[in-house]
């Protein structure tokens, strides 16, 4: 009996213990240290008429976050790019919740074969930075051909894309297909409307250099029709010569999205090559045609 009694006295001091510990940890919750600072997603491409920058800020899960603030204050941060001789500095967002920062091309020009450097210092003096290098070359248009796949179950043909592997030099490739619907006012103004499909990224030609490479995804295209109206409607295809930067990142975000429903799959920590911050600063050399 005294035995068991003083089993009880110890299990009873063993759980409040527990307890206490436990309450002690959900008070100092806010004192978790934590990985915060500012998120920049910023792609280059010569072909680009504007460049931009999106700036945003870490919300952790748990700790102190002053992500409230940053909204209303991330429009006042300073972003410049560099290429080591012209020195630009990137306009403020019209809306400085969205993070939005742009610079024309007519005001800095990027080139193919030229490393570039991005500075960013918020509005609380906190400073991040990245570098990259715009590729030297481009997929030959003339050798982008398409092949009927079939069916799609929505109707209309599926295509899969192949082209040429620029060759003599490791590659990284990205598919974009668009759909433009181009109208006219009756004053004279175009509108352009675009839509996109689900584009393919991470495409490598390892062990296929100078060869032929093949989309694993197919794609919904239809040659240009006539519109009500006068206008008209036709598909754009565009194959992006990546760096590794944009290779990295884009991998990682499709192997998180293919885990996100699975609760037993370690978390993926996506890649970044942003330092004193998060997020990705990439470039690429973008070749365009209408199917």
């Amino acid at each position: 009996m005294k035995i068991q009694y003083l089993l009880l006295v110890v299990l009873v001091l063993f759980f409040t213990s527990c307890n206490d510990d436990l309450l002690s940890a959900v008070e100092d919750v806010d004192n978790i240290p934590s990985s915060t600072g500012p998120t920049i997603e910023a792609f280059i491409c010569p072909q680009d008429t504007v460049h931009s920058v999106r700036l945003n800020y870490t919300r952790p899960i748990v700790g102190i976050s002053k992500y409230d603030e940053w909204f209303a204050n991330v429009g006042k941060a300073i972003i410049t790019i560099s290429d080591g001789t012209q020195t630009a500095t990137f306009d403020k967002p019209l809306n400085s919740g969205f993070g939005v920062f742009t610079l024309k091309a007519k005001n800095f020009k990027v080139e193919a074969g030229k490393t570039y450097s991005l500075k960013v210092i918020t509005y609380d003096g906190q400073q991040a930075e990245a570098t990259c290098t715009v590729p030297l070359n481009r997929v030959d248009l003339k050798k982008i051909t398409v092949r009927n796949t079939g069916k799609h179950p929505l109707g209309g043909n599926q295509y899969g894309i192949s082209w040429d592997d620029i060759p003599n030099e490791a590659n990284y490739y990205s598919i974009f297909v668009f759909l433009k619907t181009i109208t006219k006012s009756p004053t004279g103004l175009v509108y352009v409307n675009t839509s996109s499909e689900h584009p393919e990224h991470a495409i490598t030609d390892v062990g296929f250099d100078g060869k032929r490479l093949n989309s694993t995804q197919n794609f919904t295209l239809s040659k240009r029709e006539a519109i009500y109206g006068g206008g008209y409607r036709e598909n754009e295809i565009q194959i992006l010569n990546t760096d590794i930067h944009y290779y990295r990142y884009h991998k990682d975000l499709a192997e998180n999205a293919l885990s996100q429903d699975n609760p037993f799959v370690e978390p993926i920590s996506i890649y970044s090559n942003i330092k004193g911050g998060f997020g990705i600063f990439a470039a690429y050399n973008r070749t365009s045609g209408i199917y």
